[in-house]
């Protein structure tokens, strides 16, 4: 068997047992809820001033307050375009996925994969640059672009915003990846050990 062949394999069988975990029904939910917790968390990390006026004022009743929070993340999802939102509703579920299939991996055996757990590391972190607004991108390149170009510094933020959410898809892939042959492990072990019905 060629290398390709085993690795197109490997991915099979990383998505199939990660399939298998997503069909129980908690751990299904929980990768919901993870999903819709990190969008809430990439969005509002980088408005919390707003957050904090939101959930202070007075005057908003708790309807209004929920509306504009859980809305706010999603129009602009809607003003990003349609690729570049698209990736970040796919790293946010993808992230929901993984989460759910280490804690399915960890609840079943003690170790895991080092590569799923820092792949998911890698992947938040390079989201939460690459999801949030252009200035944030641009106050941590800035700086260092600008020791080489000055007048680029703005232009060299961006590119690198508009990038980043697209490595953090790659990084929660390998993550997917890497987890779920942990949970292909896990799941046969599991079945070795369940006497089979005859």
């Amino acid at each position: 068997m060629n290398r390709f062949a085993l690795w197109w394999l490997r991915i099979i069988v990383s998505l199939r047992a990660s399939w298998t975990i997503l069909r129980k029904w908690k751990y299904g939910l929980s990768a919901g809820a993870v999903a819709i917790g990190f969008f809430l968390f990439l969005f509002w990390s980088l408005n919390l001033n707003l957050l904090w006026f939101l959930i202070r004022a007075q005057r908003l009743s708790l309807g209004d307050k929920l509306h504009v929070i859980l809305g706010s993340p999603l129009d602009g999802i809607i003003q990003s375009g349609l690729v570049q939102g698209g990736a970040t509703l796919l790293l946010v579920g993808l992230q929901g996925v993984v989460i759910s299939v280490l804690v399915y991996s960890l609840r079943r055996q003690a170790t895991t994969s080092r590569q799923a757990v820092g792949g998911s590391f890698l992947a938040s972190a390079a989201a939460l640059l690459g999801v949030g607004c252009v200035s944030c991108g641009t106050s941590i390149i800035a700086p260092i672009a600008s020791l080489f170009v000055a007048g680029a510094a703005a232009e060299v933020g961006k590119q690198i915003h508009d990038t980043l959410i697209y490595v953090a898809v790659l990084a929660v892939l390998y993550a997917l990846y890497t987890s779920g042959a942990t949970a292909a492990r896990t799941l046969a072990i599991e079945k070795a050990k369940t006497p089979a019905s005859e």
